[in-house]
């Protein structure tokens, strides 16, 4: 935990981030909390310029939102924002007024506007060099379009899944929502009758270590109200690298 939080920092350019953060001996190098932000961001097609104004990075990019408000696990704040919102809220980002730690106050002169709005709220790990030596040889790598893939439902997402099966049947597997050539980012699924015994725990571990050896680097991240996505990171001792609160109309 960190007593003071420090001021919003002024958004930095789309290449400032030094490559993955991954050595060629596969040693997670330890980075700038918000530079992993700058790498998601990246990956979910979200660009920004030197004033924190969103942008679109092209066809497949996401949907851009009103407002990005984040704050890393040292305890720095950035915000970006839509040129749509109101003047006022626009000044008070550039002049570091509108952060993270304002959030709540920032939201309600959204709705003071009329803005309907929908408030996401957001965490993001990383994962400890130490989990890569633990064993996940139970995990099998298969293809989405591996019959087994398909009736799991995970043929529409990464080219590669990380499953584990029960008599020819899958019963947990984690594949890759997007990716690119610097990170990913995961989704894993247990099947309801299955849970509570580690698989999901066991899929994360050979889905990370696979992008890891790869100089990929591997992102986990769920949604503040997501229990269970939460109690796995927890039980996986994944770190957290940033926050995030995405308002989106």
């Amino acid at each position: 935990m960190y007593n003071e939080c420090s001021p919003a920092q002024p958004a930095k350019p789309l290449n400032p981030v030094r490559w993955a953060g991954i050595a060629n001996n596969g040693a997670i190098i330890d980075m700038d909390p918000l530079d992993y932000l700058f790498l998601q961001m990246k990956l979910e097609g979200k660009g920004y310029n030197q004033d924190g104004v969103l942008s679109s990075l092209g066809p497949g990019s996401e949907d851009i939102p009103l407002l990005i408000l984040a704050k890393g696990n040292d305890g720095k704040e950035i915000s970006f924002y839509s040129p749509s919102i109101p003047s006022k809220i626009q000044n008070a980002i550039k002049k570091h007024e509108s952060t993270f730690s304002d959030s709540e106050k920032l939201i309600e002169q959204m709705r003071s506007h009329n803005i309907p709005i929908k408030v996401g709220r957001y965490k993001t790990y990383i994962f400890p060099e130490i989990l890569m030596e633990q064993n996940t040889n139970e995990v099998m790598r298969i293809s989405k379009s591996d019959t087994r893939a398909i009736d799991f439902g995970f043929s529409g997402l990464g080219n590669s899944i990380y499953a584990l099966l029960r008599k020819g049947v899958i019963v947990s597997a984690c594949v890759s929502t997007r990716e690119n050539n610097e990170c990913t980012e995961s989704w894993v699924f247990t099947s309801p009758e299955n849970r509570r015994n580690g698989f999901a725990q066991k899929v994360v571990l050979a889905w990370a270590k696979e992008n890891i050896g790869s100089r990929i680097i591997p992102f986990y991240s769920h949604e503040n109200d997501n229990i269970p996505s939460m109690e796995l990171a927890n039980k996986l001792g994944l770190i957290p690298v940033f926050e995030e609160i995405s308002i989106y109309t």
